[in-house]
């Protein structure tokens, strides 16, 4: 088994800096892995938060060329990211939206078609993930070297398919912690 990273205590800052048009914002904690019963609620709560995060950030305020949130398993262990491409002088109100759309899904449920969407979301690019023959067979060793077998999605979709509204603000405030995480930056402060 793997070492579980410790979970950041306060917020951890680093930045990079480069002489680019654009900064790049990561904020990211550690999370419960694939083997954990709530892996799959983490994993439509992330993608709720994404949505939010593109509907809000991008579209309405314009604050980002690319922006999301998402999630990545090993067996015991995981991390939750979210990313935003924005302009320097939106590096602050970017990163306080980015945290106040993580908050937000803390604060009330997200409605049951934002669940159903990201249950469609997911389903669809697991599918298109694993159209061809040698995406199939990377997710099969994947899988296998993850220990949770080579079959793991279809019980998967299943799994997804049950988590409830209240069971994603439930893990949104027990994991996606923003008073204790790691805050990336690269670009021109």
């Amino acid at each position: 088994t793997m070492n579980i990273p410790p979970k950041p205590q306060g917020l951890k800052e680093v930045h990079q800096e480069m002489e680019k048009e654009q900064i790049y914002i990561y904020l990211g904690t550690i999370i419960p892995g694939l083997k954990s019963p709530d892996a799959s609620a983490i994993d439509m709560a992330s993608s709720i938060i994404s949505s939010r995060m593109a509907l809000n950030l991008r579209e309405k305020k314009g604050f980002a060329y690319s922006v999301g949130m998402g999630v990545d398993f090993m067996p015991d262990f995981g991390w939750a990211a979210a990313a935003i491409g924005t302009s320097p002088k939106n590096l602050i109100p970017a990163r306080e939206g980015m945290i106040a759309e993580i908050n937000g899904i803390k604060d009330a449920e997200p409605s049951p078609k934002e669940l159903q969407t990201a249950q469609n979301s997911t389903w669809g690019s697991m599918l298109l993930a694993r159209a061809s023959r040698i995406n199939q067979a990377y997710y099969m060793c994947r899988n296998e070297f993850l220990g949770v077998g080579y079959d793991y999605e279809e019980d998967y979709l299943a799994k997804i398919r049950k988590v409830s509204t209240a069971d994603i603000q439930k893990v949104a405030k027990d994991y996606f912690d923003t008073i204790n995480m790691v805050i990336a930056t690269v670009g021109k402060k």
